[in-house]
């Protein structure tokens, strides 16, 4: 949690400074001193006496920071947490699969498992499956792992709002007794999953959008770790979204649909989507059939498919590649206009067609969104993949339990 420096912070007590210093290096990981300090808002004296007490208490430790040297010639002194020991949990659902990792406080993933799911199947339990996968990944560490968890993320694929739920439930309902037969809907859908999962594990969960946590990640710790503005786009399982962060926080909007660029109209009284309406980018992606086939690939391929599989890189099935980034590339010009991004980072992309991808799609916006805007727009491809959600998941567990201490 930041706060203002005041000009004369003045004596703060010894356990409430202690509590903000930690606070401060459980959100934001390794912090020289002169960043706590300016973090903080705390004396220069109180941060250099918390700091030696934590570290005699085994607490923290110094650890070399990345970076230039100072000018004697040594590398910066960082303070991190001595938790070695601490782990979180996160669980990221997607359209297919369920997956289940365990991570250390400082982003390695150490053990992860999945599972192809059904999340719209009216039998499906969430929470349960969630549960014995999360004990599964940690028993590959230890039996005891799972008692050192912290706190639990998890990402779920549709608008949600932190204390709510899923946005739009009984127009959903309806789209999956059209889709399914008059199924229902299963009770992750219905109930706030976080709930039941926090009082099973005993740790805090924060659930969030699915697209969300991965521009949270990317955010943190992938290509737009350096951007203050940005848009992550998440082509995964067929389908298309994204998240925002803006001056340097995620931005959910008003009902959590913030980035919801898989329903924006991309053609006019095109193909009907699954949200009632024609045209939306998701439903000319999913539904758009190719005409060029490609050897050893299944016979009927979408023009979303093209991101995700290298064939594409050869030059008979460019005109599919680029008829399907000139889709994305629309929406993201008109977001270029109205948000002025310094980051485009763009998921799920096939390492062979990558390159021509955000090639592409730096032309489009610089044809439509004008150049001094494309100029200011860098269009990058994830370095993270799927992992930027679980990454996500940390991050926002971390701040999480970063506010419980600060408040206490």
């Amino acid at each position: 949690m930041e706060h203002e420096r005041a000009a004369d912070p003045g004596p703060v007590p010894a356990p409430r400074a202690t509590r903000i210093i930690r606070a401060a290096l459980l959100a934001h990981g390794p912090q020289s001193r002169a960043q706590l300090l300016t973090r903080t808002g705390l004396a220069r004296s109180t941060v250099a006496r918390v700091a030696q007490s934590l570290i005699d208490q085994g607490v923290v430790r110094e650890i070399s920071g990345p970076g230039a040297a100072s000018s004697r010639g040594r590398p910066p002194v960082l303070l991190a947490l001595n938790t070695a020991a601490d782990l979180v949990g996160c669980l990221v659902l997607s359209h297919r699969d369920l997956r289940a990792a365990i991570v250390a406080l400082d982003g390695t993933i150490l053990a992860s498992v999945d599972a192809s799911v059904d999340p719209l199947d009216s039998t499906f339990d969430l929470v349960g499956r969630g549960e014995v996968m999360l004990r599964t990944a940690s028993a590959t560490l230890d039996e005891t792992a799972i008692e050192n968890l912290l706190g639990l993320a998890l990402a779920v694929p549709g608008p949600y709002r932190p204390g709510v739920g899923l946005v739009g439930v009984q127009e959903l309902a309806a789209q999956v007794r059209g889709a399914h037969g008059g199924r229902e809907l299963p009770p992750w859908m219905t109930q706030d999953p976080g709930t039941e999962l926090a009082r099973r594990l005993g740790v805090p969960v924060v659930v969030e959008n699915d697209a969300n946590m991965a521009a949270i990640g990317e955010h943190t710790a992938g290509a737009a770790s350096d951007a203050r503005s940005a848009v992550v786009v998440t082509v995964f399982d067929g389908l298309v979204g994204a998240g925002l962060i803006l001056n340097g926080k995620l931005f959910r909007g008003a009902l959590g649909m913030a980035g919801e660029i898989a329903h924006v109209s991309v053609v006019e009284n095109g193909p009907l989507c699954r949200c009632g309406r024609r045209g939306c980018l998701a439903a000319v992606l999913a539904t758009t059939e190719l005409s060029t086939p490609i050897d050893g690939e299944e016979p009927s391929l979408h023009l979303v498919d093209v991101f995700s599989r290298a064939a594409f890189g050869r030059p008979a099935l460019l005109p599919a590649l680029l008829d399907a980034t000139r889709h994305i590339g629309k929406v993201l010009s008109d977001l270029c206009i109205w948000l002025n991004p310094e980051t485009i980072v763009i998921q799920g992309l096939d390492a062979q067609v990558a390159d021509r991808v955000v090639a592409m799609l730096e032309t489009e916006i610089h044809a439509r969104a004008g150049h001094l805007v494309g100029q200011a727009t860098r269009v990058l491809a994830s370095r993270l993949g799927e992992d930027a959600r679980v990454l996500g998941g940390l991050a926002l567990v971390r701040q999480h339990l970063a506010a419980q201490a600060d408040a206490d």
